[in-house]
C-alpha cells in the first residue's frame, strides 16, 4: 500500500482534535460527556474564554475545533489576542 499525505494527515488531525476542546454549532457526544453546541459570536467567545480558563496552559497551544463563521461570526487574530493574551489558542475551522 502506498502511503500518501492523506494517510499521514488524518491521524495527526485526530491527535490535535482529541487533545483540545470542541466548540461547535451542534452538540457533540464525547467520551467524557456532551459538548453543547454554541451559536452566535458572543456565545462562541464566552465559551472560548471558559475553555481557555479551564484547559489553557502557559507555554502550550490550546487547540479548539468546531468554529464556523456562519454560526459563530468573524474571528481574527486581534479577537483571539484580546480574548487570550497569555495563552496560545489555535482555532480549527
Amino acid at each position: 500500500m502506498q502511503c500518501n499525505a492523506y494517510h499521514l494527515l488524518h491521524p495527526l488531525i485526530a491527535a490535535i482534535l482529541l487533545s483540545g476542546d470542541i466548540i461547535a454549532p451542534h452538540d457533540w457526544q464525547v467520551a467524557n460527556g456532551l459538548k453543547k453546541g454554541v451559536v452566535g459570536h458572543d456565545a462562541y467567545i464566552e465559551r472560548l474564554k471558559q475553555s481557555i480558563h479551564k484547559n489553557g496552559k502557559q507555554g502550550e497551544v490550546l487547540f479548539v475545533w468546531g468554529y464556523h463563521p456562519l454560526w459563530h461570526g468573524n474571528l481574527s487574530r486581534e479577537i483571539l489576542n484580546e480574548t487570550s493574551p497569555d495563552i496560545a489558542v489555535g482555532v480549527l475551522h
